[in-house]
């Protein structure tokens, strides 16, 4: 799954399905593995990429609520910053309101 849940980790636990955990999101269950991206080195390599193409302006576009997200502006900032550039950023929240509730679908499909 995209997300992870304490309710869907212990679940797949109960039920003896092998589980890796790859969101962003917090430690639920140190039973279960964790992999997490290296967010401020995507944010460097995305910066670079623009940098290489010979842009002059940058700006970040990120959500300050989320924490993969300000990893990534920090890394695209201090890339941009190492040229002796600017860098504007535009951070609003992240929309989880508009989210679909899967995670109980997904446990429900689990438990039959």
């Amino acid at each position: 799954t995209c997300h992870s849940t304490p309710g869907l980790n212990q679940c797949c636990i109960e039920n003896s399905i092998p589980i890796v955990d790859l969101s962003d999101g917090p430690i639920f269950n140190n039973q279960v593995p964790k992999i997490r991206p290296d967010n401020s080195s995507m944010g460097q390599f995305g910066a670079e990429y623009f940098i290489d193409k010979g842009y002059q302006h940058f700006a970040f576009y990120g959500f300050f609520n989320e924490p993969w997200s300000q990893e990534r502006e920090k890394g695209f900032r201090e890339a941009i910053q190492l040229t002796g550039r600017s860098c504007l950023c535009f951070d609003p929240s992240y929309p989880k309101a508009n989210e679909p509730h899967w995670e109980e679908t997904e446990e429900e499909k689990i438990r039959s």
